[in-house]
C-alpha cells in the first residue's frame, strides 16, 4: 500500500483511494486555507496494517474566535453590570460577522484564483468546445455553451452558476449577454517575467513553424494542396497538423493550438487558404525582421515592403505571384525577379542592392523562391500588426503552462543531475531533464520539441558555457 499527503481530494473529502485501495491520499487539514470547506482526515493502522480512515472537521476561525470571545466574557461578567456584559455580547457578534465576511471575500478569491488557473491548464479543451458550439463563427457563446464547456474540460464539480456570476466580467460579454470566448481566453495567461516574455527563444519557436512549411520548397499550387486536403478552400486545425506533420516539424499540439488560436482570433471556424497563409507569413516576416540587423538588409526590406504595396494594389498574393512567374513553372528565377523590379520603379537600383532583395527572398538559398517564400517577404503596411506579438504571448503560454504544471518533476529533475548542491548543472543534463517531462507528459502534451529544447537550453544558458543556473531558470519562468 501506499499512503501519500500533499494533494487535497475531490469532493471536499479528506481522502481518496485509487487502483483498490491499494494507494490512499489523505488531507489531515480541514477547510484548507479557511476556505476550501473540506473535510480532514486520519489514517488508523493495526498492528497487523488494517486500517481505519476518520474523517474530521475542525472549527473554523469565526467559531474560535466565537468562543475565545465567549470564554473572556464569562471571565469578565463575573462581577460586572447589565451594561458592561451587554457591550462584551455586542462584541462576540460584532467580531463574529466581522470574521465570517472576511472569510467569504477569502472564499471568493480564491475560488476565482483556482478557476483562472483551470482556465490556463484547460485553454485547449475549452477552445475547441467553445469554437465548436460557435457554429455561426460570431466569436460568441451562450452563458449556458460557457457554463458547459466547464463542466466538460474541468475534472471537478463547481456550482457553475455561481462562479460564472463571480467570474464573467462585463468585458467578456457583448451587449446581448453573449460570452466572448477568445477575449475571456486571451486574459487568461500564464505569467514570467518580462525578459522571457520578450525573448528570442519565443521568435525562435514561431519561426521554425514557418520555416519547415517554407523548405519542403512546394510550388503554388502544391502548397495549396498541402494546406487545403479535402478541397474546400478552407484551413482546419487538423489539415494545418497535417502540413506541419508532412514537413516534418515536431510541433506538440498544444503550441499548433495556440498558433491556429492567434491566426483565427478574428475568423470563423476555418480560413481559407489565402487567409490563412496571409495570417501566417505576417507572424513569420515580423520575426524574420528582428533577426535582420545589416543596414543594408534593412534597406532591403523597405524596398521590398514598397514593391508589395506597388504589387498588391491591384491584385491578390497569389495573381502576383503567377504574374512574375512567366514560364509558370511554380516558382520565381532571379531573372524574373529582375524584370518585375524594371517594372516596378526599381530600375535606377544598383546589382548589389537587387541582390540584397532577392537574398531576402530566396530564404532557403536555392535557384528559385517558392510560394511561401515569396509571400514571406513582402509585407503591407496594413499587416503589420500583432499578429505577431498574439502569435508570441499564446505560443509562451502554452509552454510555461506545462513548465509551471510540472514544477515539482522539475525541481526533482535538477536536483538528481546536481547531487552536490551548488545550483548549476550541465546544459546537456537540463536538456535530459526536460525530454524526461516530456516523455512523462507524452506526446500530444508535450512542452516543447527536439529543436525546441536546443532553442529553451541556448536562451537559458546566457553566458554560453554550458552550464545552466537553476535559480535564474526558475526566476526566468515563475518556477520558484
Amino acid at each position: 500500500m501506499v499512503v501519500r499527503g500533499h494533494e487535497l481530494p475531490p469532493r471536499q473529502r479528506g481522502y481518496i483511494q485509487y487502483h483498490d485501495n491499494h494507494v490512499v491520499t489523505l488531507f489531515t487539514a480541514s477547510n484548507y486555507c479557511g476556505n476550501a470547506r473540506n473535510k480532514g482526515a486520519v489514517m488508523l493502522v493495526g498492528p497487523r496494517l488494517d486500517y481505519k480512515i476518520v474523517e474530521h472537521t475542525a472549527p473554523t476561525l469565526a467559531r474560535i474566535s466565537a468562543e475565545y470571545l465567549r470564554a473572556k466574557g464569562k471571565q469578565l461578567l463575573k462581577d460586572e453590570s447589565q451594561d458592561s456584559r451587554r457591550a462584551i455580547l455586542d462584541l462576540e457578534n460584532t467580531e463574529q460577522h466581522h470574521m465570517t465576511h472576511q472569510q467569504v471575500q477569502s472564499m471568493k478569491a480564491d475560488i476565482i484564483h483556482k478557476f483562472q488557473d483551470k482556465i490556463v491548464g484547460n485553454k485547449d479543451e475549452l477552445w475547441h468546445f467553445w469554437q465548436s458550439a460557435d457554429s455561426g463563427g460570431s466569436g460568441t457563446i451562450s452563458q449556458k455553451q460557457f457554463r458547459q464547456g466547464l463542466a466538460q474540460s474541468f475534472t471537478f464539480e463547481l456550482p457553475m452558476v455561481f462562479v460564472q456570476k463571480m467570474f464573467l466580467k462585463d468585458s467578456f460579454l457583448d451587449s446581448q449577454g453573449r460570452v466572448l470566448y477568445n477575449d475571456l481566453l486571451e486574459a487568461y495567461r500564464p505569467t514570467a517575467n518580462a525578459d522571457t516574455l520578450n525573448g528570442t527563444w519565443v521568435r525562435d519557436i514561431v519561426m521554425k513553424a514557418y520555416e519547415a512549411l517554407l523548405n519542403c520548397d512546394y510550388t503554388m499550387d502544391q502548397t495549396f494542396s498541402m494546406l487545403d486536403t479535402d478541397g474546400d478552400g478552407t484551413v482546419d486545425l487538423m489539415e494545418f497538423k497535417q502540413a506541419l506533420i508532412s514537413s516534418k516539424l515536431e510541433l506538440p499540439d498544444s503550441q499548433i493550438n495556440a498558433i491556429m488560436r492567434a491566426i483565427m482570433r478574428d475568423s470563423k471556424t476555418s480560413l481559407t487558404v489565402m487567409n490563412f497563409l496571409d495570417g501566417f507569413q505576417a507572424v513569420y516576416s515580423e520575426s524574420k525582421v528582428q533577426k535582420i540587423l545589416s543596414p543594408q538588409l534593412l534597406q532591403a526590406q523597405k524596398n521590398l515592403t514598397i514593391l508589395s504595396e506597388k504589387l498588391f494594389e491591384t491584385r491578390s498574393r497569389s495573381e502576383a505571384f503567377k504574374e512574375i512567374d512567366t514560364d509558370g513553372d511554380g516558382y520565381i528565377s532571379i531573372e524574373e525577379f529582375w524584370v518585375v523590379l524594371d517594372k516596378m520603379g526599381f530600375a535606377h537600383l544598383m546589382p548589389p542592392e537587387r541582390q540584397s532583395m532577392w537574398d531576402i527572398l530566396n530564404l532557403n538559398g536555392d535557384e528559385h523562391v517558392n510560394y511561401l517564400e515569396f509571400i514571406s517577404a513582402f509585407r503591407t503596411k496594413a499587416e503589420v500588426s500583432r499578429s505577431l506579438d498574439e502569435v508570441s504571448k499564446e505560443v509562451v503560454a502554452s509552454v510555461l503552462t506545462i513548465l509551471q504544471g510540472n514544477k515539482m518533476s522539475i525541481d526533482v529533475a535538477f536536483r538528481f543531475f546536481d547531487p552536490r548542491g551548488d545550483g548549476c548543472i550541465a546544459a546537456e543534463d537540463f536538456k535530459d531533464g526536460l525530454r524526461a517531462l516530456n516523455l512523462s507528459i507524452g506526446a500530444s502534451g508535450g512542452a516543447l520539441s527536439e529543436d525546441q529544447l536546443q532553442i529553451l537550453v541556448d536562451y537559458v544558458d546566457k553566458d554560453k558555457d554550458g552550464t545552466i543556473d537553476y535559480s535564474e531558470f526558475q526566476s526566468a519562468f515563475n518556477l520558484s
